[in-house]
């Protein structure tokens, strides 16, 4: 069984985090 479990799960996290700051970004430059 690989160990590369808990890396995707950050992985993934990351990406979400990105996503959200990425959207609140766009959301207030087009607020503006």
């Amino acid at each position: 069984m690989p160990h590369s479990y808990p890396n995707l799960l950050s992985v993934s996290f990351f990406f979400i985090m990105l996503f959200l700051v990425l959207s609140s970004l766009k959301f207030i430059f087009t607020n503006k």
